[in-house]
């Protein structure tokens, strides 16, 4: 995420080869859009009091989201961002998904919920300053399953990398069926 485009087509790609790779953001002020300085950051899950090896360690772990205003919250079975979760075939996910978003900055507009690069379920706003996204999913493949949250206010999109109004994307959670990879076999 950077200058207010999240640019997942290089991103989704590398997901879907099997590499586990986090998202990140930043302004890279004045040089890229119309940004200010740490209007994109990237909000990073630590258990205890903060350390920056701590931080670090999480951060390569996957417990991060990348935002420009939306606060993330996302978990399958009772995973976070980043995790590894293994199963059998036919197991059922249990994803809970939610989103929260000052109202100063822009109104909530939807929370996609991404398999493999594709969105397979939305939720949309219906007033306040959160949306809820609870689904099940059955694992029926190996896969990485991530959410991307949107303001109401969208820009179009400019060229190859798409420009938004208030947006945030998950790390994912890795979804391991029978020891299979993870990865988009159509895709490899």
């Amino acid at each position: 995420l950077q200058g207010g485009r999240l640019g997942v087509d290089n991103w989704y790609p590398y997901l879907n080869l099997g590499l586990k790779i986090s998202p990140a953001a930043g302004s890279d002020y004045p040089y890229y859009g119309p940004s200010l300085p740490g209007v994109e950051r990237y909000y990073v899950k630590l258990d205890g009091p903060f350390d920056a090896d701590a931080w670090y360690a999480s951060f390569r772990a996957g417990h991060v989201f990348v935002t420009n205003g939306p606060l993330l919250d996302f978990t399958i079975n009772g995973k976070t961002m980043g995790d590894e979760i293994h199963v059998a075939r036919g197991t059922r996910l249990q994803v809970a998904a939610s989103m929260q978003l000052n109202p100063d900055i822009d109104a909530p507009g939807a929370l996609d919920l991404i398999v493999h690069g594709d969105v397979v379920d939305t939720a949309h706003a219906s007033g306040g300053d959160r949306i809820t996204l609870r689904t099940e999913l059955t694992a029926d493949h190996s896969m990485w399953i991530a959410v991307r949250a949107t303001g109401a206010r969208q820009v179009a999109a400019q060229g190859p990398v798409q420009t938004l109004g208030a947006v945030a994307h998950s790390a994912p959670i890795y979804v391991v069926v029978d020891e299979q990879p993870f990865w988009k076999t159509a895709a490899v």
